[in-house]
Protein backbone atom coordinates (compact mmCIF):
# COMPACT_ATOMS: atom_id res chain seq x y z
CA UNK A 1 0.00 0.00 0.00
CA UNK A 2 1.16 3.36 -1.02
CA UNK A 3 -0.40 6.64 0.43
CA UNK A 4 -0.50 10.18 -1.34
CA UNK A 5 1.21 12.12 1.03
CA UNK A 6 -0.22 14.88 -0.72
CA UNK A 7 -3.35 14.76 1.00
CA UNK A 8 -1.53 14.46 4.43
CA UNK A 9 0.55 18.02 4.67
CA UNK A 10 2.11 17.24 7.92
CA UNK A 11 3.71 13.96 6.26
CA UNK A 12 4.41 15.71 3.30
CA UNK A 13 5.32 19.09 3.63
CA UNK A 14 8.64 20.29 3.45
CA UNK A 15 9.37 20.13 7.03
CA UNK A 16 8.83 16.47 7.40
CA UNK A 17 10.68 15.53 4.22
CA UNK A 18 13.65 17.80 4.99
CA UNK A 19 13.93 16.28 8.55
CA UNK A 20 13.86 12.74 6.80
CA UNK A 21 16.86 14.02 4.69
CA UNK A 22 18.40 15.42 7.57
CA UNK A 23 18.61 11.74 8.70
CA UNK A 24 19.40 10.13 4.90
CA UNK A 25 22.56 12.48 4.88
CA UNK A 26 23.77 9.95 7.64
CA UNK A 27 22.73 7.57 5.85
CA UNK A 28 19.87 6.45 8.57
CA UNK A 29 16.82 5.51 7.22
CA UNK A 30 13.80 7.88 9.40
CA UNK A 31 10.11 6.31 8.92
CA UNK A 32 6.86 7.88 9.47
CA UNK A 33 5.28 5.84 12.81
CA UNK A 34 1.96 5.02 14.70
CA UNK A 35 -0.84 7.32 14.73
CA UNK A 36 0.07 9.47 12.04
CA UNK A 37 0.32 6.40 9.60
CA UNK A 38 -2.88 4.58 11.24
CA UNK A 39 -4.72 7.91 10.44
CA UNK A 40 -3.43 8.32 6.99
CA UNK A 41 -4.60 4.67 6.27
CA UNK A 42 -7.96 5.52 7.14
CA UNK A 43 -7.89 8.89 5.06
CA UNK A 44 -7.85 11.42 7.92
CA UNK A 45 -5.17 14.17 8.67
CA UNK A 46 -2.86 13.44 11.52
CA UNK A 47 -2.46 15.93 14.00
CA UNK A 48 0.72 15.31 15.34
CA UNK A 49 3.70 13.04 13.28
CA UNK A 50 6.13 10.40 14.97
CA UNK A 51 9.04 9.02 13.49
CA UNK A 52 11.46 6.52 14.00
CA UNK A 53 14.79 5.87 13.40
CA UNK A 54 17.77 3.02 14.16
CA UNK A 55 19.64 5.30 16.13
CA UNK A 56 19.62 5.69 20.09
CA UNK A 57 18.62 9.12 21.23
CA UNK A 58 21.58 10.17 22.45
CA UNK A 59 22.93 10.26 19.10
CA UNK A 60 19.90 11.68 17.64
CA UNK A 61 20.00 14.82 19.67
CA UNK A 62 23.52 15.17 18.37
CA UNK A 63 22.77 15.12 14.64
CA UNK A 64 19.76 17.52 15.32
CA UNK A 65 22.16 20.31 17.27
CA UNK A 66 24.57 19.74 14.89
CA UNK A 67 21.81 21.16 11.97
CA UNK A 68 20.70 23.64 14.06
CA UNK A 69 17.83 22.23 14.41
CA UNK A 70 16.01 22.69 17.82
CA UNK A 71 15.75 19.38 20.20
CA UNK A 72 13.46 18.60 23.33
CA UNK A 73 14.50 15.09 25.24
CA UNK A 74 10.50 15.05 25.63
CA UNK A 75 10.31 10.82 27.06
CA UNK A 76 14.35 10.46 26.49
CA UNK A 77 13.91 7.58 28.95
CA UNK A 78 11.36 5.56 26.58
CA UNK A 79 14.11 7.02 23.49
CA UNK A 80 11.72 9.91 22.21
CA UNK A 81 13.20 13.28 21.22
CA UNK A 82 11.02 16.15 19.53
CA UNK A 83 12.34 17.70 17.34
CA UNK A 84 10.66 21.60 16.08
CA UNK A 85 11.54 22.73 12.55
CA UNK A 86 9.44 25.81 11.47
CA UNK A 87 7.15 25.38 14.63
CA UNK A 88 5.93 22.18 13.71
CA UNK A 89 7.42 19.56 16.05
CA UNK A 90 8.07 15.99 15.14
CA UNK A 91 8.47 13.06 17.68
CA UNK A 92 11.20 11.45 16.90
CA UNK A 93 11.84 7.37 18.53
CA UNK A 94 14.99 5.12 18.36
CA UNK A 95 14.55 1.65 17.19
CA UNK A 96 13.52 -0.88 20.44
CA UNK A 97 14.52 -4.01 20.64
CA UNK A 98 13.49 -5.14 24.16
CA UNK A 99 13.25 -2.89 27.25
CA UNK A 100 12.23 -3.88 31.08
CA UNK A 101 9.77 -2.17 33.31
CA UNK A 102 8.07 -2.58 36.20
CA UNK A 103 4.60 -1.31 34.68
CA UNK A 104 5.61 2.49 34.61
CA UNK A 105 9.18 3.07 34.11
CA UNK A 106 11.97 1.48 31.86
CA UNK A 107 15.11 0.79 30.67
CA UNK A 108 15.06 0.69 27.04
CA UNK A 109 17.43 -1.23 24.54
CA UNK A 110 17.97 0.46 21.32
CA UNK A 111 18.41 -1.96 18.17
CA UNK A 112 18.74 -1.59 14.30
CA UNK A 113 15.91 -3.84 13.44
CA UNK A 114 12.34 -2.35 11.77
CA UNK A 115 10.30 -5.76 12.74
CA UNK A 116 11.65 -6.10 16.43
CA UNK A 117 10.54 -2.38 17.49
CA UNK A 118 7.39 -3.41 15.58
CA UNK A 119 6.70 -6.30 17.93
CA UNK A 120 7.36 -4.41 21.22
CA UNK A 121 4.90 -1.65 20.48
CA UNK A 122 1.15 -1.60 21.92
CA UNK A 123 -1.32 -2.25 19.09
CA UNK A 124 -1.32 -3.86 15.51
CA UNK A 125 -2.87 -0.86 14.32
CA UNK A 126 -0.25 1.52 15.93
CA UNK A 127 2.93 -0.45 14.46
CA UNK A 128 2.41 0.59 10.99
CA UNK A 129 5.35 2.51 9.49
CA UNK A 130 5.64 4.99 6.08
CA UNK A 131 8.59 5.48 3.95
CA UNK A 132 8.95 9.19 2.58
CA UNK A 133 7.47 8.36 -0.52
CA UNK A 134 3.71 7.11 1.64
CA UNK A 135 4.55 3.56 1.07
CA UNK A 136 3.86 1.55 3.75
CA UNK A 137 5.13 -1.17 5.88
CA UNK A 138 3.37 -3.56 8.27
CA UNK A 139 4.76 -6.24 10.20
CA UNK A 140 1.92 -7.59 12.79
CA UNK A 141 -0.96 -7.56 10.69
CA UNK A 142 -1.66 -4.19 11.40
CA UNK A 143 -3.98 -3.24 8.15
CA UNK A 144 -5.64 -6.05 8.53
CA UNK A 145 -7.04 -4.92 11.99
CA UNK A 146 -7.64 -1.41 11.07
CA UNK A 147 -9.69 -2.21 8.43
CA UNK A 148 -11.90 -5.27 10.54
CA UNK A 149 -12.13 -2.76 12.95
CA UNK A 150 -10.07 -4.64 15.75
CA UNK A 151 -8.04 -3.21 18.31
CA UNK A 152 -5.01 -6.22 19.10
CA UNK A 153 -2.17 -6.25 21.25
CA UNK A 154 1.23 -7.16 19.27
CA UNK A 155 2.43 -10.29 20.60
CA UNK A 156 0.80 -11.29 23.98
CA UNK A 157 -1.46 -9.56 25.70
CA UNK A 158 -0.43 -9.83 29.30
CA UNK A 159 3.09 -9.08 28.30
CA UNK A 160 2.16 -5.74 26.82
CA UNK A 161 0.41 -4.55 29.75
CA UNK A 162 2.76 -5.60 32.12
CA UNK A 163 5.17 -3.37 30.47
CA UNK A 164 2.86 -0.76 30.70
CA UNK A 165 -0.42 -0.76 32.69
CA UNK A 166 -1.68 2.42 31.37
CA UNK A 167 -2.06 0.18 27.98
CA UNK A 168 -5.43 -0.86 29.64
CA UNK A 169 -7.17 2.38 29.20
CA UNK A 170 -5.41 3.42 25.69
CA UNK A 171 -7.02 -0.20 24.95
CA UNK A 172 -10.28 0.99 25.27
CA UNK A 173 -9.69 4.34 24.18
CA UNK A 174 -8.58 3.08 20.95
CA UNK A 175 -11.49 0.56 20.99
CA UNK A 176 -13.92 3.60 21.08
CA UNK A 177 -12.13 5.65 18.61
CA UNK A 178 -10.95 2.99 15.92
CA UNK A 179 -12.79 -0.54 17.57
CA UNK A 180 -16.24 -1.84 14.70
CA UNK A 181 -15.17 -5.47 14.68
CA UNK A 182 -15.52 -8.05 17.05
CA UNK A 183 -13.64 -7.29 20.36
CA UNK A 184 -10.51 -9.02 20.79
CA UNK A 185 -10.88 -11.97 23.60
CA UNK A 186 -6.88 -12.43 24.51
CA UNK A 187 -7.10 -8.16 24.77
CA UNK A 188 -10.44 -8.21 27.34
CA UNK A 189 -9.03 -10.79 29.55
CA UNK A 190 -6.02 -9.44 29.67
CA UNK A 191 -7.36 -6.63 30.90
CA UNK A 192 -9.26 -7.81 33.62
CA UNK A 193 -6.83 -9.63 34.92
CA UNK A 194 -3.84 -7.09 35.36
CA UNK A 195 -6.22 -4.23 36.21
CA UNK A 196 -5.01 -3.75 39.66
CA UNK A 197 -1.86 -2.55 37.91
CA UNK A 198 -3.74 1.09 36.84
CA UNK A 199 -3.65 2.01 41.30
CA UNK A 200 0.08 2.20 40.16
CA UNK A 201 -0.10 4.77 37.94
CA UNK A 202 -0.07 8.70 38.22
CA UNK A 203 -3.76 10.47 38.31
CA UNK A 204 -1.99 12.54 35.50
CA UNK A 205 -1.41 9.76 32.98
CA UNK A 206 -5.04 8.11 33.98
CA UNK A 207 -6.90 11.29 33.25
CA UNK A 208 -4.89 11.91 30.45
CA UNK A 209 -6.17 8.93 28.92
CA UNK A 210 -9.91 8.80 30.07
CA UNK A 211 -10.45 12.23 28.67
CA UNK A 212 -8.98 10.93 25.31
CA UNK A 213 -11.46 8.36 25.36
CA UNK A 214 -14.60 10.53 25.98
CA UNK A 215 -13.59 12.59 23.16
CA UNK A 216 -14.67 9.73 20.89
CA UNK A 217 -17.18 10.16 18.61
CA UNK A 218 -18.93 7.46 20.08
CA UNK A 219 -17.52 6.11 23.70
CA UNK A 220 -20.56 4.19 24.77
CA UNK A 221 -19.35 0.77 24.18
CA UNK A 222 -16.14 1.17 24.96
CA UNK A 223 -16.92 2.19 28.48
CA UNK A 224 -19.73 -0.06 29.05
CA UNK A 225 -17.43 -2.92 28.05
CA UNK A 226 -14.69 -1.14 30.34
CA UNK A 227 -17.17 -0.90 33.27
CA UNK A 228 -18.07 -4.73 32.65
CA UNK A 229 -14.35 -5.43 33.16
CA UNK A 230 -14.00 -4.00 36.22
CA UNK A 231 -12.04 -0.95 35.63
CA UNK A 232 -14.46 1.62 36.77
CA UNK A 233 -13.14 2.40 40.17
CA UNK A 234 -9.55 2.09 39.28
CA UNK A 235 -10.17 5.98 37.57
CA UNK A 236 -13.19 7.88 38.95
CA UNK A 237 -14.46 7.75 42.05
CA UNK A 238 -18.32 6.54 41.74
CA UNK A 239 -20.00 4.08 39.51
CA UNK A 240 -20.54 4.63 35.63
CA UNK A 241 -24.12 6.23 34.84
CA UNK A 242 -23.95 4.76 31.14
CA UNK A 243 -27.82 5.35 30.95
CA UNK A 244 -27.40 9.36 31.32
CA UNK A 245 -24.48 9.49 28.76
CA UNK A 246 -26.52 7.63 26.29
CA UNK A 247 -29.42 9.76 26.69
CA UNK A 248 -26.73 12.90 26.29
CA UNK A 249 -25.10 11.67 23.33
CA UNK A 250 -27.97 12.09 20.37
CA UNK A 251 -28.55 15.90 21.83
CA UNK A 252 -24.27 17.07 21.53
CA UNK A 253 -23.86 19.65 18.53
CA UNK A 254 -20.35 18.57 18.74
CA UNK A 255 -18.74 16.56 21.72
CA UNK A 256 -17.96 18.07 24.68
CA UNK A 257 -15.92 15.90 27.04
CA UNK A 258 -16.97 17.37 30.58
CA UNK A 259 -20.12 17.53 29.94
CA UNK A 260 -20.05 13.96 29.11
CA UNK A 261 -18.15 13.40 32.19
CA UNK A 262 -20.82 15.13 33.99
CA UNK A 263 -23.50 13.12 32.57
CA UNK A 264 -21.73 9.76 33.55
CA UNK A 265 -20.75 11.10 37.69
CA UNK A 266 -24.76 12.49 37.89
CA UNK A 267 -26.06 12.32 40.43
CA UNK A 268 -22.60 12.30 42.42
CA UNK A 269 -21.23 14.63 40.70
CA UNK A 270 -18.09 15.15 42.84
CA UNK A 271 -16.44 18.29 40.97
CA UNK A 272 -13.74 17.79 44.20
CA UNK A 273 -13.15 13.76 43.89
CA UNK A 274 -13.51 13.75 40.25
CA UNK A 275 -10.85 16.92 40.13
CA UNK A 276 -8.45 14.51 42.23
CA UNK A 277 -8.96 11.58 40.73
CA UNK A 278 -8.32 12.97 36.78
CA UNK A 279 -6.03 15.88 37.97
CA UNK A 280 -8.78 18.24 36.18
CA UNK A 281 -7.90 22.08 35.45
CA UNK A 282 -9.12 24.71 37.97
CA UNK A 283 -11.43 25.58 34.91
CA UNK A 284 -12.68 22.25 34.27
CA UNK A 285 -13.10 21.54 37.97
CA UNK A 286 -14.91 24.84 38.14
CA UNK A 287 -17.20 23.75 35.01
CA UNK A 288 -18.51 20.82 36.69
CA UNK A 289 -19.13 22.56 40.27
CA UNK A 290 -21.00 24.91 38.18
CA UNK A 291 -23.23 21.71 36.29
CA UNK A 292 -23.41 20.47 40.56
CA UNK A 293 -25.25 24.09 41.68
CA UNK A 294 -26.58 25.03 38.49
CA UNK A 295 -28.79 21.98 37.27
CA UNK A 296 -31.53 21.81 39.40
CA UNK A 297 -32.85 25.37 37.58
CA UNK A 298 -32.89 23.35 34.07
CA UNK A 299 -34.33 22.59 31.98
CA UNK A 300 -35.61 25.78 31.24
CA UNK A 301 -39.32 27.48 31.40
CA UNK A 302 -40.64 29.72 29.40
CA UNK A 303 -40.16 32.39 32.68
CA UNK A 304 -36.69 31.52 33.09
CA UNK A 305 -34.67 30.50 29.69
CA UNK A 306 -33.50 34.43 29.81
CA UNK A 307 -32.37 34.51 33.36
CA UNK A 308 -30.66 31.15 32.91
CA UNK A 309 -28.98 32.23 29.70
CA UNK A 310 -28.20 35.45 31.38
CA UNK A 311 -26.24 34.12 34.78
CA UNK A 312 -24.78 31.15 32.79
CA UNK A 313 -23.92 31.97 29.01
CA UNK A 314 -24.59 30.59 26.18
CA UNK A 315 -22.05 27.46 26.28
CA UNK A 316 -22.92 26.76 29.96
CA UNK A 317 -26.62 27.27 29.43
CA UNK A 318 -26.66 24.62 25.98
CA UNK A 319 -24.47 21.71 27.92
CA UNK A 320 -27.16 22.23 30.96
CA UNK A 321 -30.03 22.39 28.61
CA UNK A 322 -29.04 18.98 27.43
CA UNK A 323 -27.82 17.79 30.87
CA UNK A 324 -30.95 17.80 32.58
CA UNK A 325 -33.15 16.69 29.37
CA UNK A 326 -30.63 13.83 29.35
CA UNK A 327 -30.84 12.97 33.57
CA UNK A 328 -34.46 13.79 33.15
CA UNK A 329 -36.03 13.13 30.12
CA UNK A 330 -39.52 14.78 29.22
CA UNK A 331 -41.91 14.37 26.29
CA UNK A 332 -41.35 17.13 25.08
CA UNK A 333 -37.40 16.67 24.95
CA UNK A 334 -36.82 17.62 20.88
CA UNK A 335 -39.28 20.93 20.90
CA UNK A 336 -38.23 21.87 24.22
CA UNK A 337 -34.31 21.54 22.90
CA UNK A 338 -34.67 23.17 19.58
CA UNK A 339 -36.78 26.11 21.25
CA UNK A 340 -33.92 26.48 23.66
CA UNK A 341 -31.20 26.12 21.20
CA UNK A 342 -33.04 28.69 18.67
CA UNK A 343 -32.86 31.41 21.42
CA UNK A 344 -29.74 30.72 22.34
CA UNK A 345 -28.07 31.19 19.00
CA UNK A 346 -29.40 34.63 18.67
CA UNK A 347 -28.68 35.58 22.31
CA UNK A 348 -26.58 38.82 23.06
CA UNK A 349 -26.19 39.07 26.92
CA UNK A 350 -27.38 42.46 27.89
CA UNK A 351 -25.81 44.99 30.19
CA UNK A 352 -26.68 45.70 33.91
CA UNK A 353 -27.04 49.29 33.74
CA UNK A 354 -26.10 50.46 37.34
CA UNK A 355 -22.65 49.99 39.20
CA UNK A 356 -21.82 50.09 42.86
CA UNK A 357 -20.30 53.90 42.36
CA UNK A 358 -24.11 54.37 40.97
CA UNK A 359 -25.46 53.56 44.53
CA UNK A 360 -22.59 55.74 46.13
CA UNK A 361 -23.44 58.76 44.19
CA UNK A 362 -27.31 58.52 45.54
CA UNK A 363 -26.03 58.29 49.24
CA UNK A 364 -25.31 54.61 49.61
CA UNK A 365 -22.34 53.82 51.73
CA UNK A 366 -19.82 50.66 50.38
CA UNK A 367 -20.60 47.97 52.11
CA UNK A 368 -22.79 44.86 52.32
CA UNK A 369 -25.63 46.41 52.05
CA UNK A 370 -24.97 48.14 48.64
CA UNK A 371 -24.37 44.91 47.75
CA UNK A 372 -26.84 43.25 48.49
CA UNK A 373 -29.35 45.80 47.30
CA UNK A 374 -27.03 45.79 43.92
CA UNK A 375 -27.88 42.37 43.56
CA UNK A 376 -31.54 42.53 44.35
CA UNK A 377 -31.71 45.20 41.79
CA UNK A 378 -30.28 43.03 39.58
CA UNK A 379 -32.67 39.95 39.75
CA UNK A 380 -35.63 42.50 39.64
CA UNK A 381 -34.04 44.25 36.59
CA UNK A 382 -33.76 40.48 35.22
CA UNK A 383 -37.53 39.56 35.91
CA UNK A 384 -38.20 42.29 33.59
CA UNK A 385 -37.24 41.32 30.86
CA UNK A 386 -33.99 43.80 30.83
CA UNK A 387 -35.99 46.72 30.46
CA UNK A 388 -35.51 48.98 32.78
CA UNK A 389 -32.56 51.24 32.13
CA UNK A 390 -30.62 53.30 34.51
CA UNK A 391 -32.50 55.82 35.59
CA UNK A 392 -35.36 53.22 36.17
CA UNK A 393 -32.80 50.94 38.35
CA UNK A 394 -31.70 54.01 40.41
CA UNK A 395 -35.57 54.38 41.51
CA UNK A 396 -35.67 51.26 42.21
CA UNK A 397 -32.87 51.54 44.74
CA UNK A 398 -34.29 54.77 46.10
CA UNK A 399 -37.27 53.00 47.00
CA UNK A 400 -35.81 50.85 49.59
CA UNK A 401 -32.47 52.19 50.72
CA UNK A 402 -33.66 53.34 54.06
Amino acid sequence: MKLNLENFPLMGDKEAQQLIQVFADQDVLARFVGGCVRDAVLGKAAHDIDMAVPMPPDKVMDLLTKKGIKSIPTGYDFGTVTAVMEGQAFQITSLREDWETDGRHARVVYGMSWEADALRRDFTINALYAERDGTVLDYVEGLTDLKSGVIRFVGAAHQRIREDYLRILRYFRFLAWYGHGPVNPEAMQACADLCQGLGGLSRERIGHEFLKLLAAPVPLPSLSLMDKTGLTSFILPHPLNLKALEGLLPFEKVPNVLCRLAALSWPQLDSEGLAKALRLSWAQKQYLQDCHDRLDDYPSSEKTIYRNLYHDGVRLFEDLTMLSLAVRPLSSTPSLLGEAFKISAGWQRPSFPIKGKDLVEIGLKPGLKLGSLLKRCEEWWIDQNFQPDQEACLRWVRDRKS
